[in-house]
């Protein structure tokens, strides 16, 4: 598999994932710290394929 593709594939399983949270973090009060788990994981992952 080409590297573009797994990025591609994290980034729509990123974004598939705060979709389903987003609705919870408006319920929940875990809305910030979801979005920072969120980015930190954007973070990490964008770190290592660049790696």
């Amino acid at each position: 598999m080409y590297p573009v593709f797994g990025i591609t594939e994290k980034a729509f399983f990123v974004i598939v994932f705060a979709t389903l949270t987003v609705p919870l973090g408006t319920i929940l009060p875990l809305a910030p710290v979801v979005t920072v788990i969120v980015l930190v994981v954007v973070t990490s992952e964008i770190s290592k394929s660049s790696i």
